[in-house]
């Protein structure tokens, strides 16, 4: 014998596998500024300087963000959503 309360849970169940099936489908890669803010205060934090020129770029399936000048030079490669894949100390050449 079916419920109301059986009912009434099915439906709330349902709903809520809508409501997040509509955010997981929704959700993507961030926009290519924040990744290049974020990683930007990344390099603040690791040198402690606050005279920030970060700069990036896609290259691949992700982006290089590269902050910094001369020997202080460092190059952050992320995959697409931002996470980091390696680090090449000297920018883009070293």
């Amino acid at each position: 014998m079916i419920r109301k309360t059986h009912i009434v849970t099915l439906v709330a169940l349902c709903g809520l596998s809508a409501v997040l099936g509509y955010r997981v489908a929704g959700m993507g890669p961030p926009d290519p500024s924040s990744i290049v803010a974020d990683w930007a205060s990344v390099y603040a934090r690791e040198t402690g300087r606050d005279d920030l020129h970060c700069a990036g770029w896609p290259e691949g399936q992700g982006y290089v963000i590269e902050c910094g000048q001369g020997d202080d030079k460092v190059a952050y490669v992320t995959d697409r959503y931002g996470a980091l894949v390696g680090r090449r100390v000297g920018g883009s050449g070293g």
